[in-house]
């Protein structure tokens, strides 16, 4: 006994053999505008290499190095650590 899926299904076919969308009109092309992509700028610290600064957890340090906005900082009692500028303040030398 045919069923309803044994029907035939040939008129959902077009010419290229590909299912037509019944019911459906054609799904309209969307167009994307181009993203222009820059580079980011580069951060410049507002420290230099040699600046005393003093840090609320670690206390005094010297900058020995200085990466966009990370500070290589050489503390008296913490050794050196890398802190990011916002953290730290101009201290005048003792």
């Amino acid at each position: 006994m045919p069923t309803r899926y044994d029907m035939d299904v040939s008129y959902l076919q077009n010419e290229d053999q590909t299912m037509a969308r019944v019911g459906k009109t054609k799904p309209k092309e969307k167009t994307v505008a181009p993203v222009v992509v820059s580079a980011p700028e580069p951060v410049v610290s507002a420290f230099s290499t040699g600046d005393h600064i003093t840090h609320a957890m670690f206390g005094d340090g010297d900058v020995e190095a200085v990466s966009d906005n990370t500070l290589t900082i050489a503390f008296a009692k913490f050794g050196t650590k890398k802190v990011l500028d916002s953290y730290v303040k101009r201290a005048p030398r003792a």
